[in-house]
């Protein structure tokens, strides 16, 4: 987050420092979604034990993040 302000007040490409700042906030509030609906999934559905579910997502979804901030989010256009 502070990255971003950093950026928007200290480079002359605004419009795409905005651009990355939608992309960024779209990236973690899809996985935030996806988080939540494969945890209810998973645990109220399969009724696995929502400690180790959300330990799993943790690594699934961090690599997910990274690789989605990697090449979409921070990708040079």
């Amino acid at each position: 987050q502070t990255s971003f302000i950093n950026k928007y007040w200290t480079s002359e490409e605004k419009n795409r420092n905005v651009k990355n700042l939608w992309r960024y906030i779209l990236a973690h509030g899809a996985i935030y979604i996806i988080n939540l609906i494969m945890l209810f999934y998973f645990v109220d559905v399969v009724n696995l034990n929502h400690v180790v579910v959300q330990g799993a997502l943790i690594i699934i979804l961090a690599i997910f993040l990274f690789l989605l901030q990697k090449y979409w989010v921070f990708c040079k256009e």
